[in-house]
């Protein structure tokens, strides 16, 4: 089940618009004068367009885990499909993490991959952790060469929660870093963020993500 909620929050970013970020590629010029660019591409060896076996090898070779261990879900809805594996230290320091490769209804290749920390998986894992790993994260992509107009940083959204990053590369690839948790409201009126799951999303395509949908005029 923690897989299909991670999936439908797929579709609402698809409505709406080594550390653990190896899926960027710097691209520089010869002269090494030109700024940086972020090419998102996938996550470590998994890259975008990949079958479920590729990746399966991806797995084997980043986390050293064995098939075994690699769990596969549907998403009725969507008509996806998911493997997630559980790994040590992806963040270093940082805790378990949930790793979802997710594989689109008609291509059936990786289209996304999350990266998921939560003390439900691993109780170290403490609402301090998750803003320590938030940050870490947040300062490297700051600076990782996204496009500056497709730079979001530090924005609360009410049904997902608080966006600590997102930004796109120049072909449109995403990636988001989003802090979950519990929203309040203090004394003086101001939304605090309890957090309960620190999320990393590197998508292909989050406008049009490869998902079932009932044609236009169907029904």
């Amino acid at each position: 089940m923690r897989c299909i909620k991670r999936l439908t929050i797929l579709g609402l970013l698809g409505a709406l618009s080594a550390m653990a970020a190896p899926a960027i590629a710097q691209e520089a010029s010869t002269g090494g004068q030109a700024p940086q660019r972020a090419m998102v591409d996938g996550f470590r060896s998994a890259k975008f367009g990949m079958s479920e076996d590729d990746v399966r090898q991806a797995i084997a070779v980043d986390f050293h885990i064995n098939d075994d261990q690699i769990k596969k879900a549907n998403n009725p809805i969507d008509r996806t499909t998911v493997l997630e594996v559980i790994a040590n230290d992806v963040l270093p320091s940082g805790g378990k993490s949930a790793v979802d490769y997710l594989f689109g209804y008609k291509s059936h290749t990786l289209i996304s991959v999350a990266v998921t920390w939560t003390g439900k998986l691993d109780p170290t894992v403490t609402d301090t952790v998750l803003r320590n790993n938030g940050v870490t994260l947040q300062s490297y992509f700051r600076t990782a060469g996204y496009k500056s107009d497709s730079v979001k940083m530090d924005v609360l959204v009410p049904a997902l929660g608080y966006v600590m990053f997102e930004g796109r590369d120049s072909v449109g690839h995403m990636t988001q870093l989003l802090l979950g948790g519990d929203l309040k409201r203090d004394q003086a009126d101001h939304i605090q963020l309890k957090p309960t799951s620190l999320t990393l999303r590197y998508i292909v395509d989050p406008m049009n993500p490869d998902i079932f949908r009932i044609a236009p005029g169907q029904f």
